[in-house]
């Protein structure tokens, strides 16, 4: 578990094969896709999440108000999620009225606090399932509020070991779909 600039860096230097990310066109990862090739393994939405109150509505709303701002759990300024969720409320074209009360760099302190009832948090849809089903978590605002995130995973053009080729065609014939960036050719 690391963030995702330090596993660029462990990628780029060899230190890592193989690295699992989530990417958005407006924060790219920076990885020369002329050295890396990369796959979309998945999809997952971040989206706003609150605790319920007694009729099962969010307890906590976007956008919050001037005199009653929102209690915000946030991620560590340094995480890519952190990012997303700034990207998130720029894109939002509405004005948000928060007060950051708690960070961290996980996402599941983040869901446990919101369980809680400590405030709101942005969080990935494949994180919360089983509580959305219990409803121990809800939406905490509209679809301006959320946006979707590739999950990607990345390997260098120059990896030679076959371990890393078989989970690398594993996940192309699980997923369905071609490698962004490559041209398909055998590899030496």
């Amino acid at each position: 578990s690391v963030n995702i600039s330090e596993g660029a860096s462990a990628l780029a230097e060899g230190a890592t094969e193989l690295l699992i990310i989530y990417h958005h066109p407006q924060l790219p990862v920076l990885l020369n896709p002329e050295r890396f090739e990369h796959q979309v393994l998945a999809k997952d939405v971040m989206r706003p999440f609150s605790a319920p109150n007694k009729e099962g509505k969010p307890r906590f709303k976007l956008p919050g108000t001037q005199d009653h701002p929102i209690p915000f759990l946030a991620y560590s300024s340094s995480t890519y999620l952190a990012h997303t969720v700034e990207m998130i409320l720029f894109n939002a074209n509405q004005r948000c009225h928060l007060e950051r009360s708690f960070d961290t760099h996980m996402s599941e302190a983040l869901k446990a606090m919101v369980i809680e009832g400590h405030g709101i948090a942005w969080l990935p849809e494949s994180c919360v399932s089983k509580e959305r089903a219990q409803r121990a978590l809800v939406d905490a605002g509209a679809q301006n509020w959320c946006c979707t995130l590739e999950v990607r995973l990345y390997r260098s053009r120059e990896n030679t070991n076959p371990l890393v080729d078989r989970i690398w065609s594993f996940f192309k014939k699980r997923s369905g779909q071609e490698p962004s960036g490559t041209d398909n050719a055998p590899r030496e």
